[in-house]
């Protein structure tokens, strides 16, 4: 399994590698203690325009690469954080038969005696209930807004007793 961004962050040093040799190209052939002359200068100065070119557009392709990566991994981290805090507060708002009828779903589900497709149209269902006359969008919207507090507190007992 490959890491795409240690990948690409080889390549980033590589281009800047490539970079640096064109550097000591210059300095120490073109400019420095070797005298080159006629076609020696002429190779030399030919790989360090290759080697900056190159250089650049490696370095550059890769990071402008892990930045999008980068972008992506942020904006899909808020996506779930704005779907976590818009589901708690739908969990709040439902009543404590509804949460009750969700996790006993979940519980079946879990257990093996539910199938996830009907488990999650009972949840929906539960989301969006027509005697509200509420769609599953309206539910949603309806989740983002602060939930009342509820002073009664039912337990499960309480909630099949009152179901059968």
């Amino acid at each position: 399994m490959k890491n795409p961004k240690f990948t690409l962050g080889i390549r980033v040093v590589a281009g800047c590698y490539l970079i640096y040799l064109a550097y000591v190209i210059t300095r120490d052939g073109l400019l420095g203690k070797e005298n080159l002359q006629g076609w020696q200068f002429g190779v030399a100065l030919a790989g360090v325009i290759v080697f900056v070119v190159v250089g650049i557009l490696i370095a550059y392709q890769a990071s402008k690469t892990l930045m999008a990566m980068h972008r992506e991994e942020k904006l899909k981290a808020a996506e779930e954080a704005a779907e976590q805090a818009a589901q708690q507060a739908m969990w709040q708002q439902q009543s404590s038969s509804e949460r009750f009828r969700n996790m006993k779903s979940l519980a079946d589900l879990e257990a093996g005696t539910l199938s996830s497709a009907a488990a999650a149209e009972e949840i929906v269902s539960d989301a969006a209930d027509p005697d509200r006359g509420q769609t599953v969008t309206d539910a949603a919207d309806d989740a983002a807004e602060p939930a009342e507090s509820s002073a009664e507190t039912i337990t499960a007992e309480e909630v099949v007793e009152k179901t059968e």
